[in-house]
């Protein structure tokens, strides 16, 4: 059987870095300790496909490590 989930890692202005990560069959995921350009916090809690966008909007890096294990 094959278990399927993708690494989301966000590196904000100040070279933080976070991950979340979102297993098969959900698309939920929550972003947190991460500082906008002006060091204030932001968070994102919503479906994973929208952190595209906000990484974007508050000028942040986001790398996806698409991963696959047998159990």
């Amino acid at each position: 059987m094959d278990f399927s989930y993708e690494i989301y890692v966000v590196t904000d202005t100040h070279g933080n870095k976070t991950a979340g990560v979102v297993e098969e069959g959900c698309d939920c995921i929550q972003i947190c300790g991460m500082k906008d350009a002006e060091n204030n916090s932001v968070y994102f809690e919503s479906d994973a496909h929208h952190l595209h966008t906000w990484c974007r909007d508050n000028g942040f890096t986001l790398n996806v490590i698409k991963k696959i294990e047998r159990v």
